[in-house]
């Protein structure tokens, strides 16, 4: 299965915007949003965008191996 791992601040276009922009075109694998904004208005923000989860940084490895194994089982190690 894929997954999409990206970040809140990016170059050219913003971490939601280009949520929305993958979702406007059907993209339906799961969206792990990774971010520095803790807020809890962020994090609803990332999740209105259509991102399936929102992992703060700094992130841990068990953290990261958690979200992925959450939506790619056969990918967890």
């Amino acid at each position: 299965m894929d997954l999409v791992v990206r970040d809140g601040q990016m170059p050219v276009m913003d971490g939601n915007e280009a949520t929305v922009l993958l979702r406007s075109m059907g993209v339906t694998i799961p969206i792990l949003a990774v971010t520095g904004n803790a807020l809890m208005e962020d994090r609803a923000r990332f999740m209105k965008s259509g991102v399936n989860t929102v992992i703060c940084k700094p992130v841990g490895k068990a953290r990261l191996q958690a979200a992925i194994a959450e939506f790619c089982p056969a990918a967890a190690v």
